[in-house]
């Protein structure tokens, strides 16, 4: 027997950045509770507020640490620069942001927003409250008729004159909490503390709370009933009819609307960073890269992004690195923190050290110099292999082989130190120079495993990329962008669907090998393109027929579907590999596979198919329950009705789906337009649990195997 308990807390949850202020101690308003290390309050936000506590969210910005080293590296080369001064009406900056222009701008970087920009081209800072009031699950609906009546001014009609200097700076959409007060209060007469008051039932969607406020929209209130006095609009010569129209619109924007004090604040950070992108491009870039030091994959792209740009990114290099990313002649150079297994401490020390004795002559004098300050064998290997240590006099096979007679040499040195003897490095820098170590006499290591040591350093390549040469490829198969799949995103419309058909030219990163509860084989792959890196799922029955084409370093001609889910990364599931034709073939255009799909990166969101050439005969307009196909009939297909394309229960449907891939295309019907989508390009392997269970998701009569 199993018994269902419901309306009982599951678990408990922390607010990112909610703080309670008191004056006593909180424990003598609040019960309290440890979450970590944290001291959290057992009751809710709600409950908290309505205990008359104070309750603040204290947000930190990323992006603020950013402006500030942007400034500051500009300021080196004008010193009263001042970012509080910029134009807030800089063409160039608006003509940059509406061509698309958005990455690393606060904000902006998802291609949605990127998307709307360059439908919107912004011409001042009250454009950009309104994208960053708009964007957003719920008011995103609202920014098609935005643009329209943005586009056609002339066309929008008011329900009474007494709104248009309200919403006119939004082209007839409540698009901010401030108008609905406004509107409150300057059509009805009510007060700053009640027209708050609505503006916050109307935010929580207190259905209750606004029809009592329908009544004193209308006709007013003499505060009588212990509400606040106000005259109603009908007092003040709007019709019964247009009152409630407004009062019913408000109910329908209202709801979604932004509290525009945070979008102006946000606005104003967002035009701040467009405007070091359009006119500092290196010096903001060179700060982005520095706020992300630790995270390869949000860097790879910004190193891209510097390319697209026509910002060089150096290699690191002891004598001319800093500790983060820093411009030298409008050129980007590498940070050394950003170089793996290395201690920041050390690192301060080397920068230090050559700041104040000038720059590493060689190789040994390098290692002499900082063997006494944190000197670690590893992270001068690190340092090798990125290149740090280029032009010293040897090259990187040599520096790496050369490592045990450095460091025996040198703690020899130091034993003699301690005893006072002295030796001979004492007797003069000329005289050292003649007995350093002899280096070994070999040739540099393979280009191919020089980027294979930068990678593993730096987590990037550095002095070139193994995908340089296979960029012309890439595009003229119509390849995806890796970090656009990445920016996919499901509430984001215009960007790649779940479920999108890409073809991608990658290389394989690493392959890691999995053998299933059925003894079967399947593989977790990391393969990226200049542009990013991102995980593939290889299924069984796909690594059965492509394993073998599968390995590190190979690169390949994927053929895949983008999995997208809320709690995680964009995935791509393999459904089919090509071996990448050489370079050669490719320009003669000999033994060249065409592309399995020809991917298109969505402008406004890929709609799914609504009109099949030709609608079988045996799909029904309305899929009956359990009904299965004879047993010569043409071959199965799964369909699955919902009762419109964009209902959410279909994205879970799907996603259960895919966790059974097989032969069986599935098909999807809508309700409410009446039509199939028979190419949606999924195939299960029917099974009982999986049947079972859409059913029990849909509905018996919505899942129909036939």
């Amino acid at each position: 027997t199993s018994i269902k308990i419901e309306g009982m807390p599951r678990n408990t949850g922390m607010h990112a950045c909610g703080v309670v202020i008191c004056d006593k101690p909180v424990d003598d308003y609040v019960p309290l509770f440890k979450s970590g290390d944290a001291v959290v309050t057992q009751y809710y936000k709600g409950w908290v507020e309505k205990l008359g506590l104070l309750k603040m969210d204290f947000l930190g910005l990323r992006t603020l640490t950013v402006i500030t080293d942007a400034v500051n590296m500009i300021r080196k080369m004008v010193p009263d620069f001042d970012i509080e001064k910029i134009d807030i009406d800089d063409p160039a900056t608006y003509k940059m942001l509406g061509e698309g222009g958005t990455y690393g701008v606060f904000q902006c970087e998802s291609g949605g927003i990127r998307a709307l920009m360059i439908n919107m081209h912004p011409h001042n800072l009250e454009d950009i409250i309104a994208v960053i009031a708009l964007y957003r699950p719920g008011p995103m609906d609202f920014i098609p008729a935005y643009l329209e009546n943005r586009k056609h001014p002339d066309k929008i009609e008011y329900a009474t004159p007494e709104l248009k200097p309200i919403l006119d700076v939004t082209y007839g959409t409540i698009v901010y909490q401030e108008q609905v007060m406004q509107i409150f209060r300057d059509l009805a007469g009510y007060s700053m503390g009640a027209s708050d008051m609505v503006r916050r039932a109307v935010a929580k969607k207190q259905a209750d709370v606004l029809e009592q406020q329908r009544k004193y929209f209308l006709f007013g209130s003499d505060g009588s009933d212990g509400s606040s006095p106000c005259d109603g609009c009908i007092k003040r010569g709007i019709s019964e009819k247009a009152a409630n129209k407004i009062f019913d619109d408000m109910g329908t924007f209202a709801s979604y609307a932004f509290n525009k004090s945070h979008s102006a604040a946000y606005a104003y950070v967002t035009f701040q960073t467009a405007w070091l992108r359009c006119h500092y491009p290196a010096e903001f870039m060179a700060a982005m890269m520095t706020s992300v030091l630790d995270n390869t994959e949000k860097m790879v792209p910004y190193i891209s992004e510097c390319g697209n740009l026509g910002v060089e990114v150096l290699p690191p290099h002891v004598n001319f690195s800093d500790e983060n990313f820093t411009v030298t002649d409008g050129k980007i150079r590498f940070g050394l923190l950003a170089i793996k297994q290395v201690s920041g401490a050390f690192i301060h020390e080397i920068v230090k050290e050559r700041k104040e004795n000038g720059d590493y002559k060689s190789f040994y004098t390098f290692c002499e110099r900082v063997y006494e300050k944190g000197f670690n064998r590893r992270s001068v290997e690190q340092f090798i292999k990125c290149g740090a240590l280029d032009g010293l006099g040897l090259n990187r096979r040599q520096m790496l082989l050369m490592m045990d007679v450095v460091v025996s040499s040198l703690e020899v040195d130091k034993k003699k130190k301690i005893t006072g003897q002295i030796g001979l490095f004492d007797l003069g820098s000329e005289f050292a120079e003649h007995l350093e170590p002899a280096a070994p006499d070999v040739e540099e290591m393979p280009e191919k495993e020089k980027l294979a040591a930068e990678k593993e350093t730096t987590g990037i390549y550095i002095s070139g990329h193994p995908m340089a040469a296979y960029k012309k490829m890439a595009k003229a198969y119509k390849c995806a962008r890796v970090d656009r799949l990445l920016e996919a995103d499901p509430a984001d419309p215009s960007s790649y669907r779940d479920g999108a058909k890409v073809s991608v030219l990658v290389i394989i990163a690493t392959m890691r090998k999995k053998i299933t509860k059925n003894d079967t084989t399947m593989a977790f792959l990391q393969v990226e393109d200049m542009n990013g890196a991102i995980e593939v799922l290889v299924f069984p029955k796909a690594y059965d027929k492509f394993g073998a084409m599968l390995e590190e370093d190979a690169i390949i001609l994927m053929q895949a579907r983008l999995s997208v889910r809320d709690d995680e990364a964009p995935k791509l599931l393999l459904e089919s590999v090509t071996p990448a034709p050489s370079l050669v073939q490719f320009e003669r255009g000999v033994n060249v596979p065409p592309p399995a799909y020809e991917t298109v990166a969505p402008v406004r969101g890929n709609a799914p198919n609504t009109a099949p050439d030709a609608a079988p005969p045996e799909a029904p307009a309305q899929p009956a329950a359990n009904q299965t196909a004879p047993a010569r009939a043409k071959p199965r297909r799964l369909f699955l009705r919902f009762p419109s394309a964009s209902d959410r229960v279909k994205a879970s449907a799907e996603s259960r789906v895919r966790e059974f891939p097989g032969a069986t295309p599935v098909c999807f019907y809508f309700e409410d337009t009446k039509q199939y989508d028979l190419k949606t390009g999924v195939a299960a392997e029917i099974s009982a649990p999986l049947l079972e269970n859409l059913r029990r998701m849909l509905g018996e009569k919505n899942v129909v195997l036939q």
